[in-house]
């Protein structure tokens, strides 16, 4: 019928643009939505944010606790941004939000301070254990004539300067 290849249809466009652990979306969606917003000249932040010392979740209680951390991580951090922001998985223990109404650095530290306060909870691992986990946040103002790739290497580059100093900053 119309209305399954409807529902099929939709499920393979969730499928294509939906990380299939967490259900935020995935890199092919960020990469899609960051090229709409430079071409209609919207402004917007890219964060990009690391959980700080992950492979050692994987490797103490191995993959399933991992995992259990990365569904919470996008779960908490989706609502966080409600409606206002918006999150994506890109791999690993990488994830990516659009802040949107944000035009100073002072607004975007005051966001991430306010993103990695989120994170102070325990996660519990699926073995009755809890991990206190912190972030690691780089941004980049989105600028005339950027593209996805120059954004990323901005805020992956502000990500490794915080993830390099002592205490947990924003850059």
């Amino acid at each position: 019928t119309i209305r399954t290849n409807k529902e099929r249809e939709l499920a393979y466009v969730r499928q294509a643009t939906h990380d299939a652990l967490t259900g935020c979306k995935n890199r092919r969606a960020f990469d899609n939505d960051v090229d709409e917003l430079l071409t209609a000249h919207q402004p917007f932040v890219l964060a990009l944010v690391d959980i700080d010392n992950f492979k050692s979740i994987n490797d103490t209680w191995g993959h399933a606790a991992g995992d259990c951390v990365l569904i919470e991580a996008a779960k908490r951090m989706v609502e966080f941004g409600e409606k206002r922001h918006q999150s994506y998985r890109l791999g690993g223990d990488e994830f990516a939000m659009i802040l949107y109404g944000v035009h100073t650095a002072r607004e975007v530290e005051y966001i991430c301070a306010a993103l990695s306060q989120q994170f102070i909870r325990p996660f519990d691992l699926h073995n009755g254990h809890t991990a206190s986990m912190s972030l690691s946040i780089g941004f980049a103002l989105a600028w005339e004539n950027a593209s996805v790739e120059a954004l990323l290497e901005q805020a992956d580059r502000n990500m490794y300067l915080v993830k390099n100093q002592r205490s947990k900053t924003i850059s």
